[in-house]
């Protein structure tokens, strides 16, 4: 039951905010509420992401598919930030993020490595070379914003849906410290 306390919770909040911010994404720069700057260095890291040939998209094909690696590299991103603040979740270094796992004597490994992970990602989404290998691009300010706060908001539902033992309340199945007392007198 902890594996599911842990991973059903963490799935069902990444999907939704994940679907969000990529629906989002798309929708406000194919409105034009968001600008995709289509400079001829923009032009070269589209074609080379999209692997193909200098000159042979129209613009409209352009800039849809500007848009489309938009949307996915902010949804990348924010799967990427997500997935490391789990790792933080599984091994609490302080009694905050306690929830999903116990708090164990604050180990700050899983802390440390986040943030190297974390800063390796960016180096990532700097380096054009490294970008391109996996077929990420450059993304508005605006997008570093809305995946930011998409990050937080997922970082403080996911620590209450834990703490709230949501899951089990909405599964009505014994949480915490309930499974032992309802193992010892039969009722499971």
């Amino acid at each position: 039951a902890n594996i599911l306390h842990f991973t059903l919770p963490a799935a069902f909040l990444l999907f939704f905010l994940g679907l969000l911010l990529y629906t989002g994404a798309f929708f406000v720069t194919q409105r034009g509420l968001a600008t995709i700057e289509m400079t001829p260095e923009m032009v070269g890291v589209i074609e080379r992401t999209a692997r193909v040939a200098p000159g042979s998209l129209s613009g409209e094909e352009l800039y849809n598919t500007a848009v489309r690696y938009s949307a996915q590299t902010a949804l990348v991103t924010f799967f990427v930030l997500t997935g490391i603040l789990l790792m933080v979740f599984a091994d609490p270094p302080v009694r905050w993020f306690a929830g999903g796992s116990p708090f164990q004597h604050g180990q700050w490994l899983s802390a440390a490595g986040a943030v190297a992970l974390i800063a390796g990602y960016y180096v990532v989404l700097l380096v054009p070379g490294l970008r391109e290998f996996f077929e990420l691009v450059p993304l508005p300010p605006l997008f570093h914003a809305a995946i930011l706060v998409s990050t937080v908001l997922w970082l403080f539902l996911q620590r209450y849906a834990w703490r709230a033992n949501l899951l089990e309340r909405f599964l009505d199945i014994p949480h915490g410290d309930n499974i032992s007392a309802a193992k010892t007198d039969g009722s499971v």
